[in-house]
């Protein structure tokens, strides 16, 4: 069982002190020429790795501090990679990224912690350079290459130096950002949101719904109703004269609504019976349910298997799914039927349990907008990231594994452990992945169900009442004019379409008279030319860095760059179009139809 959710209370906030930290490599291989620390004190150096690992290692100085860098993954593995210290770091991955290397020798009283800046946001160093006034400088010549002169090797020097101190300062910001608001930094923004609101806005023990329902598996029902983002093209091809609009922060402006109140909850004996009355609660249930005959923009999201992946779809027709009981009185109202009830639960009280956090946050991202101060960016991430850190469901550590480095001991027990998830290559270094499930104490998946149902519900009014022919997330494309507003949950226009291409979601060009905004999922390089190589049904050819677990698998080098091919398809899947995609035309589409009754899927993709 979950333990119930506390208050938090700290007088002294730790204060961490903060390290820049910055690798240069040279070949394809990427091979460590040059590491680069700015401390408080100073900027110190080393043009051998060996020198460098020491230092950090052998010594105290970086003891409970924090050494960030900006994607840690690379300059990790440059310094880090088969030395001793390699398989003494406890990892911790999201995905293919790293967010955290720690390494923590309890006899010898020593914690390092190496932190990722995109932990907090997914910028650039250029893009944190701009932020704080601190630029980043051009590219020497001899980038990832071995200087030809002590000239070169300055300026590469200098570089180094200058992302070094972006990095640390960048972390600073941040860091006295979540200090202002009495919090302390975690390894994400949506820890320090998190360890914000427990410590100034969280005034009560709160009990989980499992330990009411004594029924651990009750957050596997909730996650079944987790649905993301809606993003989908409605109108494909060239689009002429139109609006793109965002919604003032979508996710924080829904969260000052109304929330299940969890040890309220009671489950619902003979449900099919009950629902009527259960609908008046807030809470969660198991339906089959079947749409109007015809809507150009269904309303409920269903995950299904389409074209060989699983795709998030607003569907036509009829399918058993889980949804908030917020959705399903829309649904009806829309002219949904339900024609089944397998399970409910109900919350028989509602609260506001973000709302001053929300408020405070917001007036005061207002307040630091107005000053131009780099304090805004801060309190935008914190505002927008707090909600999903209630929905998080699993926690993987990874550990590298390097055989020669075991001594008797480890080396026996890895032989004899069975059922464990390593790949190990030819050079007797592996890694191994240990998945288990989230039991922290904040862990309320009712609260991120609800936030993404009422902001799916917000976007699907903007996306009806102006016909749109694109949306994404918090956004739509569309040919009407709408009324802006600054306030939370207003309308505010992003840019004009004076031309635009749009292929399907997350992939269109758009000429706004000003700029060429292009977007293509999977490619890094974000270009009109890419743009029309795929229009032409070319193939994408770009270098990529090899990742630590995917280089490992591979046995090379990580950050060893390797050509890599990308062909991307133009057809959607998510709807169901007339023909084959021409850009010269608009063309319109429907809802694809799902009869799961019938087991059968009606749409030409399949």
């Amino acid at each position: 069982m979950f333990a119930p959710l506390y208050p938090l209370f700290e007088k002294n906030t730790k204060i961490y002190e903060i390290v820049g930290f910055d690798v240069e490599t040279y070949s394809s291989r990427n091979i460590f020429y040059l590491g680069g620390l700015q401390t408080n004190k100073e900027f110190i150096y080393f043009y051998k790795r060996n020198d460098m690992i020491k230092h950090i290692m052998e010594s105290k100085e970086y003891n409970n501090k924090i050494i960030v860098a900006t994607n840690l993954g690379f300059d990790f593995s440059a310094l880090f990679f088969n030395t001793p210290y390699w398989s003494k770091f406890k990892i911790i991955y999201s995905g293919s990224k790293l967010l955290s290397a720690i390494y923590h020798d309890e006899e010898k009283e020593i914690k390092i912690t190496f932190y990722d800046t995109s932990n907090y946001m997914p910028l650039s160093v250029f893009q944190m350079g701009e932020i704080l006034n601190l630029p980043k400088l051009n590219k020497p010549k001899c980038l990832g290459k071995i200087p030809k002169n002590n000239k070169e090797k300055q300026e590469l020097l200098i570089y180094n130096k200058r992302d070094c101190e972006i990095s640390k300062q960048f972390l600073e910001l941040l860091q006295t950002t979540v200090i202002s608001l009495g919090g302390k930094l975690k390894m994400t923004i949506a820890s320090c949101g998190m360890d914000v609101y427990r410590r100034r806005y969280h005034r009560f023990i709160l009990k989980h719904e499992t330990e009411i329902l004594k029924d651990e598996k009750y957050y596997e029902f909730v996650y079944g109703a987790y649905f993301g983002g809606r993003t989908e093209i409605f109108s494909r091809g060239t689009i002429k004269n139109a609006k793109v609009y965002d919604i003032n922060s979508l996710y924080p402006f829904v969260m000052l609504l109304l929330f299940p109140f969890p040890p309220s909850i009671r489950e619902i004996l003979n449900p099919n019976d009950n629902i009527n009355f259960s609908l008046k609660f807030k809470g969660l249930s198991k339906v089959n349910i079947t749409t109007p005959k015809y809507m150009k923009y269904p309303y409920l999201p269903k995950k299904h298997k389409v074209g060989g992946s699983k795709k998030l779809l607003f569907p036509l027709g009829t399918w058993t799914g889980t949804y908030t009981h917020f959705e399903l009185n829309r649904a009806i109202e829309l002219g949904y039927k339900i024609n089944k009830v397998y399970k409910t639960y109900i919350y028989k009280k509602s609260f506001y349990p973000y709302k001053e956090y929300v408020k405070d946050l917001y007036n005061l991202r207002m307040i630091y907008k107005k000053q131009n101060s780099n304090m805004e960016l801060g309190i935008k991430l914190l505002l927008n990231s707090l909600y999903g850190k209630f929905g998080q469901r699993n926690v993987t550590d990874t550990i590298f594994i390097d055989i020669d480095e075991m001594n008797e001991k480890e080396y026996d027990s890895f032989i004899k452990t069975k059922s464990r998830k390593i790949s190990m290559n030819s050079n007797k270094k592996g890694i191994e992945t240990i998945e288990s499930e989230c039991s922290s104490s904040f862990v309320f998946p009712i609260f991120p169900v609800y936030v993404t149902a009422y902001a799916r519900d917000v976007l699907y009014n903007y996306i009806v009442e102006n016909d749109a022919t694109y949306c994404d997330t918090d956004s739509i494309t569309t040919f009407n004019r709408l009324k802006e507003s600054k306030e939370l949950g207003g309308m505010k226009e992003e840019y004009n379409v004076v031309m635009g291409i749009y292929i399907k979601p997350k992939m269109y060009m758009v000429e706004t008279g000003e700029k060429t905004v292009v977007k293509i999922k999977g490619v890094p390089i974000r270009s009109r030319e890419n743009f029309f190589k795929i229009l032409r049904g070319e193939t994408l050819f770009y270098d990529k860095f090899t990742k630590i677990k995917e280089s490992i698998r591979r046995d090379i080098l990580p950050n060893t760059i390797i050509e890599t091919p990308k062909f991307m398809k133009l057809e959607d899947t998510k709807r169901v179009w007339k023909g084959d995609f021409n850009f010269n035309v608009l063309e319109e589409s429907d809802p694809i139809v799902i009869n799961e009754w019938f087991n059968s899927i009606k749409t030409k993709h399949l």
